[in-house]
């Protein structure tokens, strides 16, 4: 029985959103194959952090606190996850697959000279191994392996489990001492632009009405914009339609773009190409309003309408009106 090492996401004075999701992720895998559930915290100052996610399902919180951890660096990351991994020898270690996650999990595996699984949706117990699923091509193919190397380690994709909540009991914080040195580090951070004031993050709305070239003229774009207004949520859109200039870049969705997971996926005239769906999949209701019955967006909707825009877009946001 060994135990489940998580490396939980930090900045800007909040924990990253994927982290409860990599929790419920290593709950699953505590199912299968019965361990601890210990996840590290890094940076200069956790111990709120710490806090936070002792609430979460866990066994035991890890806070490791460093001046030299206050902003994020491959280099010194990866030193503390290899001296964490080392002193407690997990069976599996497990990130989100988030930007960090990405930069930061090949360089612990090749510290660790193990096998990596990135961006995994799933994962199941065959034949007495943990069999990854993934997707390849551009999401056209999930591809199905298994690691030979331990520790097993694998990055999640985001959305691909549901965010875990606080529970009645606390799990103990211990903390590690790094001897993280400057000369570790090579990397120096000289500045950390955050987004800019006023502009939006899609991937933290609850209700999204995604418009693609099927709205037909950027014209069109102020009644789609009415309807998100309507329903409480906020505008995203195809490449094309970005690309096309008709929205800002910031509210793209897909694989070039941003992966959300809203409660409600309105995809008002989108066809449905691989590249857009991958970034939209998991969310939990998608509605689809396309005028091709044959678009591939009605594959994955959960509720479809068959119809010109121009017209079903008016009435839902007349019915919405007296519901609201």
């Amino acid at each position: 029985m060994g135990d489940i090492l998580l490396f939980a996401e930090q900045r800007f004075g909040s924990i990253n959103e994927t982290t409860p999701e990599l929790i419920n992720a290593a709950k699953k895998y505590a199912e299968i194959k019965p361990g601890k559930i210990i996840i590290a915290i890094l940076g200069d100052s956790v111990g709120e952090f710490a806090k936070r996610l002792s609430k979460l399902p866990v066994d035991e919180v890890i806070k490791v606190e460093n001046p030299l951890l206050k902003e994020y660096t491959p280099d010194g990351y990866a030193k503390v996850a290899f001296e964490l991994i080392k002193a407690r020898n997990p069976e599996i270690i497990l990130l989100a697959h988030t930007y960090q996650g990405m930069d930061l999990s090949p360089k612990i595996a090749t510290k660790l000279n193990i096998a990596l699984a990135s961006n995994c949706s799933a994962f199941e117990l065959k034949d007495g191994k943990i069999l990854w699923t993934r997707p390849v091509y551009n999401t056209k193919l999930q591809q199905k392996i298994v690691l030979k190397s331990t520790p097993l380690m694998a990055t999640i994709e985001r959305g691909a489990f549901a965010a875990a909540t606080p529970t009645d009991k606390e799990a103990n914080i211990s903390e590690h001492k790094t001897e993280l040195q400057p000369n570790d580090i090579r990397t120096k951070v000289k500045e950390v632009v955050s987004v800019m004031k006023g502009t939006t993050d899609i991937s933290k709305e609850k209700i999204l009405v995604a418009v693609g070239r099927g709205i037909g003229k950027p014209e069109n774009l102020p009644v789609m914009k009415e309807l998100a207004k309507v329903l409480g949520g906020d505008i995203a859109a195809s490449r094309p339609v970005v690309d096309a200039g008709w929205t800002e870049r910031e509210r793209q969705v897909g694989q070039s773009g941003k992966t959300v997971t809203p409660d409600l996926y309105l995809a008002c005239g989108i066809s449905g190409a691989m590249q857009h769906v991958s970034g939209m999949k998991k969310s939990k209701c998608i509605v689809a309003i396309n005028k091709d019955p044959d678009a591939p967006i009605f594959g994955l909707a959960h509720y479809g309408i068959v119809g010109d825009l121009m017209e079903v877009v008016p009435a839902l946001i007349e019915e919405a009106k007296k519901i609201r």
